[in-house]
């Protein structure tokens, strides 16, 4: 993990640099980390970075509260190789998020919004209070709801997207044992071409 925040608050995460994940070493590695992970943190700001060769997903918040991230571009391996599970933003079990402005271009998902339990402290958190506005998605798996649900989810809004290069443009996907309510997702100006 390239950035990592325990139960930190008000804070920014920017100013228009480049940073490189490594994800080329770890390709095909299950121990390989995420670039960014916040745990339990409030009133965070990640904007205006580039993102090259994350090792696994971007940008990962864990049980927190009123995020935002904007202006950030997310690219896979420079050399073209795209590794597998390389997600751009992926809340779990957060609340009062907004993912604004951004480009995502590294083979999986853009967007997977997902909720479950907090093994530290044996709750289980919805994802709540979402919205992701003027997103443009290259060479990626769309918008995803998933796979993790077990917390629920609700209220979240995609509006501006455009996809391309995808598979499946929009998915909400969950395996047994992972499942609970989601409700309230609005898709609103989604374009997509294969």
């Amino acid at each position: 993990t390239v950035f990592f925040a325990n139960r930190a608050s008000n804070f920014i995460i920017g100013g228009g640099g480049a940073v490189d994940g490594g994800g080329t070493k770890w390709n095909n590695d299950d121990s390989r980390g995420h670039f960014l992970v916040f745990y339990s943190c409030a009133d965070a700001t990640v904007q205006d970075l580039s993102v090259k060769n994350s090792a696994g997903w971007t940008m990962n918040p864990k049980y927190s509260e009123r995020l935002v991230f904007q202006r950030l571009r997310i690219e896979g391996d420079p050399k073209g190789d795209n590794h597998h599970n390389t997600d751009g933003f992926d809340p779990f079990a957060c609340r009062d998020v907004a993912i604004l402005d951004n480009y995502y271009s590294a083979g999986d998902d853009c967007v997977a919004v997902k909720s479950g339990d907090d093994p530290n402290t044996a709750c289980t958190w919805a994802s709540e209070n979402i919205r992701i506005n003027n997103l443009t998605c290259a060479a990626s798996h769309g918008l995803t709801i998933g796979s993790e649900v077990s917390g629920g989810i609700r209220n979240v809004t995609f509006s501006n997207v455009h996809i391309s290069n995808s598979g499946p443009s929009v998915r909400i996907k969950s395996k047994c044992g992972r499942g609970a309510s989601v409700s309230d997702i609005l898709y609103e100006n989604i374009t997509a071409e294969s």
